[in-house]
């Protein structure tokens, strides 16, 4: 006989593990401390220069920088706007200045100098820089995310197996409550076709191969590598002093870092 969608949820929940290892190392690298300025994203330059491998010197007296690597030297003062780039005088879109005794500089000038490709995420407020070093994101505030275990995965991955039956839909509110967030679950209820919800979780959960990536320090992007360059992906938010699933994907599009 068939069990209800409650009974076999509490059986799977009863034999989990609570390790609270981490669910799985980052492919890029985190810092925070980025601001806003006059429509700029700045970043913090001795932080950033130093994850493009490059070597920073401070010259107190007259309030200057040097930026230097293999092929680059920059120097530049704070309130500046004019800075000496290889040896040839370029004007800054925004004068570097001191943050909390930080030099700040602008992420895009930075980036284009090293020759880096950099892009900016409104949802999640960070900037990305990646090129021949490992990606880094840059986050505008503080970036302090609770890790996300892999016990909290495991549960959150054997969820979403008992959401491969739909046709209960009197008793999804109740037994996955305390794993997705309310707009997820209205999608589910009222928005999306039954049988693509059920096509995009059982994608997601029969791949073994997961990628965490954190997005925010409460949002987190798990990708599962499909055949080709298909991907099959969810984020999570923070609530409640658990992660939750809030967005279920599993499209046949090329994966974009």
């Amino acid at each position: 006989m068939k069990k209800t969608l409650g009974v076999t949820l509490a059986a799977v929940l009863g034999t989990v593990l609570f390790a609270q290892e981490p669910a799985a190392a980052e492919d890029r690298r985190h810092l925070d401390g980025a601001i806003h300025k006059n429509d700029r994203v700045l970043v913090p330059m001795r932080a950033v220069a130093e994850e493009l491998g490059a070597q920073v010197t401070w010259i107190q007296e007259e309030q200057a920088i040097e930026i230097t690597d293999d092929d680059n030297s920059l120097r530049f003062q704070i309130d500046n706007p004019t800075a000496d780039i290889n040896g040839e005088a370029e004007t800054l879109e925004q004068a570097p200045i001191l943050e909390d005794n930080t030099t700040m500089v602008p992420v895009r000038w930075l980036a284009n100098t090293f020759g880096t490709s950099v892009y900016w995420s409104s949802s999640n407020q960070h900037v990305g820089l990646s090129g021949y070093f490992t990606p880094l994101r840059v986050h505008i505030g503080t970036y302090d995310p609770v890790p996300l275990t892999e016990e909290e995965l495991n549960e959150l991955l054997q969820v979403i197996y008992q959401m491969r039956d739909l046709s209960q839909f009197d008793q999804l509110q109740q037994t996955f409550r305390p794993y997705v967030t309310r707009s997820l679950m209205n999608e589910i209820l009222y928005d999306r076709n039954p049988s693509q919800v059920r096509h995009d979780i059982s994608e997601i959960f029969d791949r073994d191969d997961h990628v965490i990536r954190y997005l925010s320090s409460d949002r987190v992007y798990v990708r599962s590598q499909g055949g080709g360059n298909h991907s099959h992906t969810m984020e999570l938010q923070r609530e409640d002093g658990r992660w939750k699933m809030d967005e279920l994907r599993a499209a046949y599009t090329p994966f974009r870092p």
